[in-house]
């Protein structure tokens, strides 16, 4: 099923022609807020949309029990976990990769090379589509005293998950000592 390109009010900050977005970093602004403010702009609008849904329900397990939450999020994280592959954005350069242009790759070639942000968009996208309350959240995994990776927080069950889909081993650990920036969780 095809999926339309999305397109943006570029005078909101973004530029791109929907595959593949560019968002301006605000001098004296944090990057690590203007990311995960990027992130739950195109979480909420991607949401939305009926074929993201569609794609969502695809990956779900034909042996799932009715509302059965904790196999709908283990079925998206094992998606991002074993089908999107990590690869850096340009030096100095943010870029999103749409969740659209994301699944179209997937189905043209059964994996997504993305970075961390676009994981998160990834898998926050999907599990929002599904009800979800999902966040993004920046931290600092070097010693360089600064935002430079970015993960995922769900709410299951009335507790508190992490997901790290570039940790691909294990990419559920508890990740709160990590945490440096995050916004309101989204339902």
């Amino acid at each position: 099923m095809p999926i339309a390109p999305v397109s943006f009010d570029l005078s909101s900050g973004w530029s791109g022609t929907g595959a593949v977005l560019r968002r301006r970093l605000s001098d004296g602004v944090s990057d690590a807020e203007q990311i995960l403010t990027g992130i739950e702009q195109l979480t909420t609008k991607y949401s939305s949309m009926p074929e993201v849904r569609a794609f969502a329900l695809s990956l779900m397990p034909r042996n799932m029990g009715n509302d059965d939450q904790n196999t709908q999020l283990r079925a998206i994280g094992d998606f991002v976990a074993k089908d999107m592959f990590y690869v850096r954005d340009p030096a100095g350069v943010e870029y999103f990769i749409s969740v659209p242009k994301m699944i179209r790759e997937y189905g043209r070639t059964g994996r997504i090379y993305a970075d961390c942000d676009d994981h998160v968009l990834m898998f926050n996208t999907l599990l929002k589509s599904l009800g979800f309350h999902v966040r993004a959240v920046a931290a600092k995994i070097t010693n360089s005293g600064y935002f430079d990776h970015v993960f995922s927080e769900y709410e299951l069950n009335g507790r508190t998950g992490f997901f790290d889909g570039c940790q691909k081993s294990s990419p559920y650990e508890d990740k709160q000592g990590e945490m440096m920036a995050v916004v309101p969780l989204v339902p």
